[in-house]
């Protein structure tokens, strides 16, 4: 399986349990140079 997939099925499998710090901790090992915020206040919207 795709490692990329692989680390989007763990991800989503963790936010379907609600399990926000699991999804986060999977994200920051697979993609560490991206940011991850989980303040809905300061964030803007979402571009596709």
């Amino acid at each position: 399986m795709n490692k990329n997939l692989k680390s989007i099925i763990d991800v989503t499998d963790f936010l379907i349990k609600n399990d926000v710090s699991g999804a986060k901790e999977i994200i920051n090992v697979h993609y560490p140079h991206k940011f991850i915020s989980y303040d809905k206040k300061s964030d803007p919207p979402l571009k596709n």
